[in-house]
């Protein structure tokens, strides 16, 4: 049969450790990725975040499914974790299956745009806002937008996402991401 293209042999992910947020008495799991490839990407894989606490007890696992195209850098997010920050000692990321494919293979998501991109700090928190346009003739039944806070000195502060459901052919939808202030220490 025909053998495997050498690139396929050694390609993986370029991963790196798992930030652990604390945010209002939860935690919060940031992971970027990069898929070093300009060929090959991922339609779909599955990962999971363990979270563990003191003397490597695992607390929880956080399971998720996202997407990747060549060259792409992304960060996977799982969001007020209920878990007191304070127990754990790290988190891992573990890539549960990869099937890469050609990058003439995979769907074009040039489609899905975001415009109208608003920042605003208030003594609440800072709020992200937007509108999401699907600007294909395919109704999407899912799309998240994920918001991440820098540091001036490009230090991740903290993460979130909201989901649009049923985003129809040619439509917009508006998205909102809060984040509560930080208290101190």
């Amino acid at each position: 049969g025909p053998c495997i293209p050498c690139e396929l042999k050694t390609l993986k992910l370029i991963t790196s450790p798992v930030e652990v947020k604390a945010v209002c008495k939860k935690t919060t799991l940031i992971e970027k990725i990069t898929n070093p490839s300009s060929n090959y990407g991922l339609r779909t894989f599955d990962y999971s975040l363990e979270v563990y606490g003191p003397f490597g007890a695992r607390l929880t696992t956080i399971e998720g499914r996202s997407l990747i195209q060549p060259n792409e850098t992304k960060y996977l997010i799982a969001p007020g974790v209920d878990i007191d920050p304070s127990a754990v000692s790290t988190a891992k990321f573990n890539l549960l299956n990869s099937l890469w494919e050609r990058k003439e293979a995979l769907p074009n998501y040039q489609y899905i745009e975001i415009t109208k991109t608003d920042t605003v700090s208030s003594k609440d928190g800072i709020e992200v806002s937007g509108i999401l346009k699907n600007k294909s003739a395919a109704d999407l039944k899912s799309v998240k937008v994920k918001a991440i806070i820098f540091s001036k000195t490009s230090q991740t502060l903290n993460a979130s996402e909201t989901e649009i459901s049923e985003l129809g052919a040619f439509s917009e939808a508006p998205f909102r991401i809060f984040f509560p202030k930080l208290a101190p220490g």
